[in-house]
């Protein structure tokens, strides 16, 4: 399955798993070259994890270190040299990374019915993740998206009623604030890298709109 297309050339990186062992390798596939793989290893999972601001390398998150946990890694777009920039050692999954690079979500989830989030600053010396969705009771939190300028977190919640609403956290003073709310549940948002455009996805009655 393509997952992103490279912005200056023909080339794209797409997912697949082999012999249906539901372990997917991130590969890069160029017009008439043979694809080339990024993640080799017989027990590997990797997910592709997005671009940077400036698309001049991608994120792949992978377990090749340790089957129970999985890393973050930074690519160089040109040379796919790879950095890790995050070595999960708390079992928990990582989630968003800001546009700037600054910050990465981790979500964990304690039951079907509840679920946390936290954050991390990726530039600290060791990165700690911190809980930012303290609750008395059982909701769900997942994130969404960064805002464009890497100052807020988008996330969306039932912890306040019947339906997931999108709330924003500033990373700055730790505010929460409600961002939107429909009839029925916000289910994923992206912004464009400016900020102009939003694309949100919402379950109505099990359709998608």
């Amino acid at each position: 399955m393509a997952r992103a297309f490279f912005p200056k050339d023909n080339r794209f990186l797409y997912s697949s798993a082999g012999n249906g062992d539901e372990k997917t390798h991130i590969y890069v596939m160029k017009p008439g070259v043979k694809p080339k793989e990024l993640t080799p290893g017989k027990n590997v999972t990797a997910f592709f994890g997005g671009w940077n601001k400036n698309k001049t390398h991608f994120f792949i998150v992978s377990n090749d270190r340790d089957p129970k946990f999985f890393d973050v890694y930074r690519h160089d777009a040109k040379s796919y040299k790879r950095k890790r920039i995050f070595k999960n050692t708390f079992g928990v999954s990582p989630g968003t990374i800001s546009p700037d690079e600054k910050w990465m979500t981790i979500e964990k989830t304690n039951s079907n019915a509840d679920s946390d989030i936290l954050i991390v600053n990726l530039t600290a010396k060791k990165p700690e993740p911190k809980l930012i969705t303290p609750f008395d009771g059982q909701a769900n939190f997942k994130s969404l998206t960064f805002t464009a300028d890497s100052k807020k977190l988008i996330y969306s919640t039932d912890s306040k009623g019947e339906f997931y609403e999108a709330w924003s956290y500033d990373l700055t003073t730790g505010k929460h604030t409600p961002y939107m709310k429909e009839d029925w549940n916000i289910m994923a948002m992206y912004l464009s890298y400016t900020g102009r455009y939003r694309v949100t996805s919402i379950n109505a009655d099990a359709k998608t709109k």
